[in-house]
This record gives structure tokens, sequence and C-alpha cells, in this order.
């Protein structure tokens, strides 16, 4: 689809409003408060960034974080906005509304990353990829043939497996705010019940969990095979026939995250001692030199940093690179309208061949590259791999991989025998011989229970769907969890404390 900048906006929602008469920005501005009032968004101020568990409250958590990412964002969309406004391009109340999408889309774009990060992440995705395939044979019921039944049945899973052999924080993120969200005693649960302009921009990649990597918007799954009808909601709402490209405002969501961990996390370093200004300085001028291939080619604020005092280096750098990569964000954008518009471009800051650019944004975005790959260098080297960043990422593996062990009981149990636990809720009996079972079971939040149950009804008696739909269950309710809670959680399951 080709976007212009007066159709990007679609402030309708797969369930209408009851609150008639809102014009366009105050339906951006309910998608903020449904975002900033959301369970999952105050969790994050639980989660970790980089260094999980952290006592010290100046280093970022990931609410913390996104509300950083979200001021960036904000400031880019509003220099866009300005000049849209200038040549007429946007009316106020669109321009208005152009600025509230992104910084909402700032603000929930790690919402749904589980406990521990990335590491969390990895220890799903692993777990499924070592486990999936015994664990479902053995939901088979005994009395059930099991040998050709189970090769059809695995054959037709093979696809909707990819929802956890790619499990990422983006699909997960955007399952929250469609799904898991939802009022309890609503029939049909739509999450946050976002507008579709607000929907579109939360896919920071465009493809569907199938286990086809690709490049840029399809580089990893934006969304997981539980939510296919939402998308296609959203292809239905703007038109859109064929494959789905990138929301043009998307784009800014992403560089805003890119220049606010780049940043962001290097203070961090410097403030938990892992760093000094000194060390920083020192460190970052090697990568640039190696960038450039061994020549110290000359650049303002690469050549001022030299001369700053020791305590003046690392603020001074922040605040001035952040000024200008948001000043050269605003411009890329507005320079590259046809590539972002038509959703052609990787990212932000790149230069396709056959682009034809302004000579002096070309500069001023290769400048940009080296600057943030130097700064990803250092975080490489010298604060993801010191050994208070990797110890916690080790035991934050280990407490995840354990928690799917542990809830992977319940996978095991046929459907009958799961749907006897779910009816145990209100008759206690019918959880009978399942005493082991039915106190893990137990540990399981109801509306999470409840939201399988309707997933699970929308393909009634498909044991395939149903067993994917369990799954979704214990994986919800894991990668929900706050750091420290699922810390407290393996402490019970191992034996080491009672919570």
């Amino acid at each position: 689809m080709k976007f212009e900048y007066d159709n990007l906006f679609n402030p309708n929602r797969i369930r209408q409003t009851t609150i008639g008469g809102r014009k366009l920005l105050q339906e951006s501005l309910s998608d903020h408060s449904r975002i900033v009032f959301s369970s999952s968004f105050r969790r994050l101020q639980q989660k970790a960034q980089v260094f999980s568990l952290e006592k010290n409250p100046f280093v970022r958590s990931r609410m913390t974080h996104s509300i950083e990412v979200a001021d960036y964002g904000k400031d880019i969309a509003t220099q866009i906005a300005q000049k849209l406004i200038s040549t007429k391009e946007l009316n106020l109340e669109e321009a208005a509304t152009f600025v509230q999408i992104v910084e909402n889309a700032c603000l929930m774009h790690d919402i749904g990353n589980p406990p521990f990060g990335h590491f969390g992440e990895k220890a799903i995705q692993k777990w499924f990829k070592d486990n999936w395939e015994e664990t479902f044979k053995k939901s088979f019921s005994p009395s059930s043939p099991i040998d050709e039944r189970y090769v059809n049945e695995k054959n037709r899973f093979e696809n909707l497996i990819n929802d956890f052999l790619e499990f990422d924080g983006n699909p997960q993120g955007f399952r929250i705010v469609t799904r898991i969200l939802g009022k309890p005693f609503e029939v049909d649960r739509k999450g946050l019940n976002l507008t579709y302009q607000q929907l579109y921009c939360a896919l920071k990649y465009v493809r569907v969990a199938n286990g086809k990597e690709g490049n840029g918007p399809t580089k990893k799954a934006g969304y997981f095979n539980s939510e296919q009808d939402v998308v296609d909601e959203i292809k239905k709402a703007y038109n859109i026939d064929g494959e789905l490209t990138r929301y043009p405002l998307t784009y800014l969501m992403e560089v805003a995250d890119d220049i606010a961990y780049c940043l962001s996390d290097m203070e961090d370093g410097i403030e938990k001692d892992i760093l000094t200004n000194e060390k920083f300085r020192e460190h970052f001028m090697k990568e640039w030199v190696n960038y450039n291939n061994q020549e110290n080619v000359p650049l303002p604020i690469v050549s001022e940093l030299a001369n700053k005092k020791d305590k003046e280096i690392y603020f001074y750098f922040k605040t001035t690179l952040a000024r200008e990569l948001i000043k050269l964000a605003a411009d890329t954008f507005l320079e590259r309208k046809e590539s972002i518009m038509n959703g052609k471009a990787n990212e932000l800051f790149e230069v396709l061949k056959g682009e034809h650019l302004d000579q002096t944004i070309v500069k001023r975005i290769k400048d940009a590259q080296g600057i943030l790959q130097c700064l990803r260098n250092v975080s490489k080297k010298y604060l993801f791999r010191s050994h208070e960043a990797e110890n916690k990422e080790i035991a934050g593996y280990y407490i995840i991989s354990s928690l799917m062990e542990r809830y992977s009981t319940l996978l095991k149990l046929s459907e009958e025998k799961f749907s006897n636990l779910v009816e145990a809720l209100e008759k206690p009996k019918a959880a009978k011989g399942l005493d082991v079972e039915w106190r893990i079971f137990h540990t399981l939040p109801e509306k999470y229970v409840r939201l399988y149950e309707e997933d699970k009804n929308t393909h009634s008696n498909d044991r395939v769907w149903e067993w994917f739909c369990r799954a979704h269950l214990i994986v919800d309710y894991i990668s929900g969890m706050t750091d420290d809670y699922s810390l407290k959680i393996y402490n019970l399951f191992n034996g080491i404390a009672l919570v």
C-alpha cells in the first residue's frame, strides 16, 4: 500500500466505542490513556532494561526506558508535524494526532517483553524447540489410538508451533494489547481495543510467525498466528489486498528506541561503575577509528569529545548527540518520503540503492550509522559482558527455563484432564486424582484461564487448536511476570522459599 500523510489515520476500533462524537485527536488520546493505565505497562517498572533485579533507582527499568523512548519519539514527530503543517499537508488536528500515535507506540513498544528480556525470550524458544513434540505427544488420551492420529495432528500443528519457536516480545506485546488486557466480562475480548492506526503502528515487524526470516520489517515475527484475525481486520480497515507493509510512523518509533537504548544503556553502565567517563571516551574513540578503517575521521561531536573534562564527557556527548539524531530523524523521514510511505525502507537511517537523496542528508545518515554502531559495540564488549550483567542473564535464563518445565506438567495432560482442572474452578471434585496438577494449575490467574477458554471455543472439538491455546496460556502467564516475581515462583517450585 502507498501511504500519503493524510491517509495515515483511521480512528475506528474493532469494537466501536460507546462514546460518540469524539474527534480524531481525542481517539488517539484515549489510546494513550488505555496504554498507561494498563497493568502490563505498570509491570514494566519491575522488568529490566539491561540490569535485572536492580536496586539502584537511577538505573533504567523497561518503564523508564519506554518513557524516554516516547520523549524522543514525540520530539521527532513534532518536528515533522510542524513541517507538514507549514506545507499544508496536515491540518492542526491531524498533526497533533500524528505526534500522539508515535508517542503511544513508543510507550508500548516493550510491553510484551518477558522477565529477563532477551534471555527470557531465548529460554521460551529453546524449551519449545527441545520439548514441544514429546510434550504434545504425551497429551494424547491413553484410551485413543496414537500413531496415525498423532502423525496427522503433528503435521497440522507444525505451523502453529512457530508462535513459540519464534517467541519474542514484539508479537507478545501485540497479543497483550489485542487479547490479554480485555475486560474480564467481555464476551469477545479485544484487549485494549485500540484504534486501527495505533494497532498498525505497533507492528514493528509485519510478518506472522512462520519460520521464514527476512530483512528489515520481516526480519522477525511481528505477530502470532493467534492474532492473525486482528491483522486481517487492520488490512481490511486500510483496504490492503496484498502483503502487509510497515506503517510509516513505525519507523519513528523504531529510531526513537535505537537512540534511547544506545545512549541510556551506556549511562547506566557509568552509574554502576562498570565504565568511567574516561573509559567510555577511550573505548568509543577506538571503535570510531576501527569503524573508519583506522582513520580518525573528523566529526564535531567526536572531535570535541576528546577535549572534555572527565565528569563532562558523557553528559555532553549524550545531550549533544540526542539533539542531533532527533533532528536528523525528522529530516530523514521527510527526505525519504517515497521509501517510507511505500514500506520499502528497512529502517530510517539507511540509503537504499537507487534512492535519490540530498547528499548532505546522506552524509549525516552515514555519520549517524557509524556513531550508533560504535555505541552498540562498546555496550556489547564492556557492558553486556560485565559479570554483573551476564550472571543475572544466566540466572534469568534458567529461571524461565525451569518455570517452563514445571508448567509443562499441564501441557502433558490430555484435553479431558485439563478440562477437569478448568471445571474444578467451580466444582472442586472435578480435579479428583489430579492433586499436584491442580496446585500448579491454580497458580495461573483466572483471567488467563478465561482467555484460554474463549480462544479454545473459537475452534470447538479441535484438539490441535486446544493444545495451542493451552501453550499460549502458559506462555502468557510466564512472560507477563516481572523479574522479581518470576524469581519468587521459581523459588516456590524448587522448594527454596514459600511465597
